[in-house]
C-alpha cells in the first residue's frame, strides 16, 4: 500500500521561504547575463561581510575569555612564586618547578635582628628594684611579712645575707 503524501519522510522538511526583493534585484535578475554576475558578486560580498562580523565578534569574546583566563592563572602561579627574580636573573625551566619553590619558600635563620642593627643592648634599660620584705595574705586575710635577702648593688649573688 503506497504511503500518503503527508506521511512520507521527506515531506516533514520544512522548504525556505522566499525571501521579497526589491523591484531592482526583480529587475536585474530578469535583465541580461551581467547582471546576473553582478548579483552573485553582490551576494558573495554580502555572506563574506557577514562572515567577518561574525568571526571578527566570536574571535573578540573568545580573546577576551581567553585573556581572562591567562590573567587568572597567572595570578594563581604568581601567588604561588616565592623567589623574587631580579633584573638579569638567568633561570631554566627547572626552577620555575614546585620543588625549587619550596626550597625558596623555607625560611632560614635571621643573621641579625632590630636590637643588632640599632647598636641597643636592652640589658643596659633594664633596673631591678630589690625588695627588704614580702607582704603575703593567706585565705583567712592574715597579714604575713617576710624577709627578702637580695643582692645590693656591688654584691655578687653568692655573697647575699641569709643564706
Amino acid at each position: 500500500m503506497p504511503s500518503s503524501p503527508s506521511r512520507h519522510p521527506l515531506n516533514s522538511f520544512k522548504l525556505p521561504t522566499p525571501k521579497k526583493h526589491s523591484t531592482i534585484e526583480r529587475t536585474a535578475r530578469t535583465s541580461t547575463p551581467s547582471s546576473a554576475v553582478l548579483r552573485l558578486i553582490g551576494n558573495a560580498e554580502q555572506q563574506k561581510a557577514l562572515r567577518t562580523a561574525g568571526r571578527r565578534s566570536g574571535e573578540l569574546s573568545k580573546a577576551s575569555s581567553e585573556d581572562l583566563h591567562k590573567k587568572g592563572l597567572g595570578a594563581d602561579l604568581s601567588k604561588q612564586i616565592t623567589r623574587r627574580w631580579k633584573q638579569g636573573d638567568v633561570f631554566a625551566p627547572h626552577d620555575l618547578s614546585e620543588v625549587e619553590m619550596a626550597k625558596w619558600k623555607k625560611r632560614g635563620k635571621p643573621v641579625y635582628d632590630a636590637f643588632d642593627l640599632l647598636d641597643f643592648k636592652p640589658q643596659d634599660s633594664y633596673s631591678v628594684q630589690l625588695l627588704d620584705y614580702v607582704r603575703v595574705y593567706d585565705a583567712h586575710g592574715t597579714d604575713y611579712a617576710f624577709e627578702r635577702y637580695g643582692v645590693e648593688t656591688g654584691q655578687s649573688e653568692t655573697d647575699c645575707a641569709g643564706d
